[in-house]
């Protein structure tokens, strides 16, 4: 078995003469990365044919089969497919493989792959697995543990329904949705297409050129009259705040200290304190400030109690505490979990 260290950074650190496979994005984001750290890699694996023989920042591109006299090597695997490869590994007889797609904001991400920072959670993460009532969702989220301690994407668990349409949490009909987190409309379109464009949607985007996006988008599905789009950003109290828009993905900008945009935010018992209606759904997925935003929300969760479809993945504890929290506000909620990816991103707690 590979010997992991405390952490994926120390692990690194204590060895050399690294395979990456993938030659796409996640492949080039992780040589940059692997250079910085002053390591050796041998070279770069692909399925793509096309691209054996080339090379890519200077690294040679070889077919997978090369693993097979080189089974002893360590292989870092960047890739949205991240699953699908440790499978092929494994029948490669490959036994030193680590997920590494995560590299495009390395700093950001390497701190959840750290199994003694695990293990002094361990009784806050036996605690929220109690609260979940399914197999399902016990099985994705045990699997997501196990993910980290080890960095074997084979531990994880994909849901076999899209996200946000877990099929006890679908959006409602007549329904008011809030859609914290917009970006550029992609769960609008979902919620539109499943309620037959009969709901309305609040629509949350704090960033001026997302927000831009969305309101474009609005205007193609023709959906004027169902989506109110609303330029803040969902918090515990209705502020300003600092927002970092610096990371190449525009989905994770977020809230920082040393932001270089100032936004306004709203907490949601504030947004709907003075208006007729209030939400039958509630989805957020807001690069970690979704603590804060549940806390500005109490007062809808206690009294009207809506779906929650919560993203789960963006802070290391995550995954166990915005399930505690939820249930420390409102115990009646039933909880499920959903892992819609291949890699660390893209969990969603439904809550209702």
């Amino acid at each position: 078995m590979f010997d992991m260290k405390n952490n994926l950074h120390d692990t690194l650190q204590h060895h050399d003469g690294f395979v990456v496979f993938g030659a796409g994005a996640a492949g080039q984001n992780a040589l940059r990365k692997l250079r910085e750290l002053e390591k050796n890699v041998l070279f770069v694996c692909d399925n793509n044919s096309a691209l054996h023989g080339t090379v890519l920042d200077g690294i040679d591109i070889v077919s997978p089969q090369k693993l097979k006299t080189m089974k002893d090597k360590v292989v870092l695997i960047a890739s949205d497919y991240a699953k699908e490869i440790d499978a092929q590994l494994q029948q490669l007889e490959v036994v030193q493989k680590l997920y590494f797609g995560f590299c495009a904001n390395y700093d950001r991400w390497v701190g959840h792959f750290d199994a003694i920072r695990q293990e002094d959670e361990e009784e806050r993460i036996q605690q929220a697995a109690k609260l979940f009532s399914d197999k399902a969702s016990l099985d994705a989220y045990w699997g997501i543990i196990r993910f980290r301690a080890s960095l074997c994407a084979s531990q994880l668990m994909t849901a076999n329904y899209r996200e946000y349409l877990h099929p006890r949490a679908l959006p409602q009909i007549d329904g008011v949705i809030v859609d914290g987190g917009a970006w550029h409309g992609d769960s609008v379109e979902t919620y539109l297409e499943n309620t037959r464009y009969s709901c309305h949607i609040f629509s949350f985007e704090p960033e001026h050129r997302n927000f831009l996006a969305l309101t474009d988008k609005i205007k193609a599905l023709g959906a004027k009259e169902n989506i109110t789009p609303v330029q803040q950003g969902l918090w515990s109290d209705t502020t300003t705040l600092s927002f970092a828009t610096d990371n190449i993905n525009s989905m994770e900008f977020s809230v920082s200290t040393q932001g270089d945009m100032i936004v306004e935010v709203t907490s949601l018992d504030d947004f709907f304190l003075e208006r007729d209606n209030f939400p039958t759904m509630i989805k957020m997925d807001i690069e970690g400030a979704e603590i804060q935003a549940i806390k500005g929300a109490v007062g809808l969760i206690q009294k009207y109690k809506p779906v929650l479809q919560i993203c789960v993945y963006h802070q290391y504890n995550d995954l166990w505490e915005i399930p505690l929290l939820i249930h420390s506000i409102n115990p009646l909620y039933t909880f499920y979990l959903g892992h819609h990816s291949q890699t660390i991103v893209d969990t969603v707690l439904y809550a209702v």
